[in-house]
């Protein structure tokens, strides 16, 4: 007995060790981003798709055995330990990509170190999804917005003028009576998608589905989901200006990118339901 509680307290102080150091190296790093990028109305998303990896991790504690031999062992040590030097390197740069890159590193040598190969399917998506926490680069972010901010100012345009209301457009400015609203890259719909797909892969994983093709079908829903989501937001702030004056709509505008990211999960939530209660068999009594 003593040998056999010996064993089982080893992997338990492994992983204190273990997730001791990735929060040594992870809060820094996370704050650092939170100051930087989460406080910006398009980074809303980002403490959610945290949540949800930290969620993720926790539901699947149970595979952190340390039963993976010395080699790899090894090879997971040896690639955090390369993970933290480009951490290092991006934090001395603030080169906030390279940071998170190498914070990413880091989490998934001790992940091979850590996990079983047996295991390795139940913990690859929480740790794939951390990538949506590293924040993209600028001119990454200009060549995709700006396509998405065309298009969904010229739809919100049409779709308003043809209830009969004095809108226009020059770009990706909106004209309604005497003020001009521009579309930001927060209202383009792009960080509203990516947080949408992190969470809908984690609602996939864990929320069992009784029909084999329902995690297919939702996957196809979230890029409809997050754009139908964004051109409400729009046309929102639109009728907002035009109703009740700029001032009004200026100041609702941060609390619309929160309700954003509500009615999307809620629009996919309420998709879940309506799938399985459609295609799930039906349990009819024998006639």
């Amino acid at each position: 007995m003593p040998l056999a509680t010996a064993g089982d307290a080893c992997p338990r102080v492994a992983n204190a060790v273990l997730f001791g150091a990735v929060a040594l190296l992870a809060v820094p790093t996370l704050r650092r981003f939170a100051e930087t990028f989460w406080s910006r109305p398009d980074d809303t998303h980002a403490p959610l798709v945290l949540l949800g990896v930290c969620l993720g991790f926790w539901l699947e504690r149970g595979v952190f055995t340390w039963q993976t031999g010395t080699a790899r062992r090894l090879a997971g040590l040896a690639f955090a330990g390369s993970g933290a030097a480009v951490l290092a390197l991006g934090r001395s740069q603030m080169f906030y990509q390279l940071e998170g890159l190498g914070l990413l590193l880091f989490g998934c040598g001790a992940l091979l170190a850590s996990v079983g190969t047996a295991h390795w399917r139940r913990i690859a998506l929480p740790g794939f999804l951390a990538v949506f926490l590293i924040p993209l680069p600028a001119t990454l972010l200009d060549a995709v917005l700006l396509p998405l901010k065309l298009t969904l100012t010229e739809t919100v345009v049409r779709c308003l003028a043809w209830l009969g209301l004095p809108v226009g457009s020059h770009g990706v400015v909106i004209s309604v009576g005497f003020y001009q609203l521009q579309v930001a890259d927060a209202c383009a719909g792009l960080r509203s998608l990516l947080a949408l797909t992190a969470i809908g892969l984690l609602f996939i994983h864990f929320v069992p589905s009784r029909a084999p093709h329902t995690p297919a079908i939702l996957l196809g829903l979230i890029a409809p989901i997050a754009l139908l989501a964004n051109f409400c937001r729009i046309t929102t702030l639109v009728l907002l200006t035009w109703s009740l004056g700029g001032d009004f709509s200026e100041r609702a505008h941060n609390l619309a990118g929160y309700a954003e990211i509500a009615l999307t999960l809620v629009l996919f939530v309420v998709a879940h339901r309506l799938l399985e209660r459609g295609v799930a068999p039906r349990r009819d009594a024998t006639p």
